[in-house]
């Protein structure tokens, strides 16, 4: 009796010294639960700017991409989420291109129809911007201009914009609005000064700052017809990091709570 004791007495002391499962897993399957960021590739999360949306996103002298949406990415990407980016910077029409085909991941724009359908979109603005719509100084119908309730108003005008804006595909074409199409927006702004057209829709911000590096003189900003732009994240549904965009929102709401990130940049127009 005293061996079949003893023997009993080990096998008790191996199963209690067995390891427990984690809380919520099976008895049998101590494997640990997956990480939250077990999907995330090992590669750096590739992001695409416009090159010429000063102060938003541009190339600098040494090439590299910088401007607002590229700090505020950083600080939202990198120091939050703790991801590895690389920015780019090109022609806005070859950036949305990109992302459409997964050669890229994603980018910081508007959320327009056609962009949803091959970008999950985020539902938080890394930045909102007011619009302006910029006219002569001299146009004939300026005061009509100033006094509009809106873009219905202004049937009569002919636009002017850069391949690839998705806003005026939207906000214009849309609207069965006249617009002359070019390939960037110093082509758009020139075509507006010269008279060629009535007006150019853009960001205030960046475009007063565009007008000052052009020595465009002549054109005015009129506020209130369009609503402001809300900047998002989106990532291609082709990319492996679509599901940052939901870590993304949920970082900038914390962000934001904290006091940082107030969403707008016309300060820097000022």
């Amino acid at each position: 009796m005293r061996a079949r004791s003893s023997v009993f007495g080990i096998a008790l002391a191996a199963l209690v010294m067995l390891p427990a499962a984690p809380p919520g897993i099976p008895a049998g399957d101590a494997s640990p639960p997956a990480r939250a960021d077990a999907a995330v590739p090992e590669r750096p999360l590739r992001l695409v700017y416009f090159n010429d949306f000063y102060p938003y996103s541009y190339v600098c002298r040494h090439g590299e991409v910088r401007g607002l949406l590229v700090e505020r990415a950083e600080r939202v990407l990198v120091e939050e989420l703790g991801l590895t980016v690389v920015h780019k910077a090109y022609p806005w029409a070859r950036a949305q291109a990109q992302v459409q085909s997964g050669a890229a991941d994603g980018f910081i724009t508007v959320a327009t129809d056609e962009r949803r359908r091959y970008a999950e979109m985020g539902e938080e603005a890394l930045i909102t911007e007011e619009m302006a719509v910029f006219v002569r100084e001299d146009h004939p119908s300026l005061e009509m201009i100033a006094g509009a309730a809106g873009l219905a108003e202004l049937t009569e005008l002919t636009f002017s914009t850069y391949t690839g804006d998705g806003w005026a595909e939207r906000n214009l074409e849309e609207r069965n609005l006249d617009v002359v199409w070019v390939a960037t927006t110093e082509q758009a702004l020139q075509m507006v000064s010269s008279g060629r057209v009535d007006a150019y829709v853009g960001v205030q911000c960046a475009t007063l700052r565009m007008l000052e590096g052009l020595g465009i003189e002549n054109l005015t900003a009129i506020e209130g017809i369009v609503q402001p732009v809300r900047l998002r994240l989106g990532i291609s549904r082709e990319s492996e990091y679509a599901a940052v965009v939901a870590d993304f929102d949920a970082a900038l709401r914390r962000l934001r709570s904290a006091g940082e990130l107030d969403g707008a940049a016309m300060e820097l127009c000022e």
